[in-house]
């Protein structure tokens, strides 16, 4: 776990991060800390620990490297927008990115967050299933020849 937050602390400034909002008593790193062991409290794997350090580490810089407990549902959903149209992200990765920072508000820093559990997740579209009909499967089928035409017509 160590690893974990010696990571996001190391990142530039984010010790200054912490620290300004404790005053720059270093009580917020510990807290902090403290808040980060949880993830592997709740047997949380290690890619997932990754993922949501690279997570958290994006929406602290896409606002300036400002603290997370000054910012709110505005900067979320601004963030979470942000990876759809500017980003251009799968709706997988926009679910990943919130379910980081539900994990950062609720676990780490115990703020309620109920406008973020209101929020809708990101949708993937429906794919419909290619189906040829009998006069198109034929034409693919006349295509080959030799074996792998035999191989074709076999299947």
């Amino acid at each position: 776990m160590l690893n974990f937050i010696n990571a996001l602390l190391k990142f530039s400034g984010a010790q200054n991060v912490v620290n300004s909002a404790t005053g720059g008593t270093g009580i917020g790193a510990a807290a902090f800390g403290a808040g980060m062991g949880r993830i592997r409290f709740k047997h949380y794997s290690i890619r997932t620990e990754q993922a949501y350090l690279d997570w958290i580490r994006r929406f602290i810089r896409h606002f300036g490297k400002r603290h997370p407990r000054d910012m709110g549902a505005e900067e979320v959903q601004e963030f979470l927008t942000h990876l759809a149209v500017a980003g251009r992200v799968a709706a997988s990765t926009q679910n990943q990115a919130k379910s980081a920072l539900l994990f950062l508000y609720k676990e780490v820093l115990t703020v309620e967050l109920p406008w973020l559990d209101e929020a809708e997740a990101a949708k993937a579209p429906r794919r419909l299933p290619v189906i040829l009909s009998r006069t198109e499967v034929a034409a693919v089928l006349s295509r080959p020849e030799g074996s792998y035409g035999l191989i074709a017509r076999l299947l």
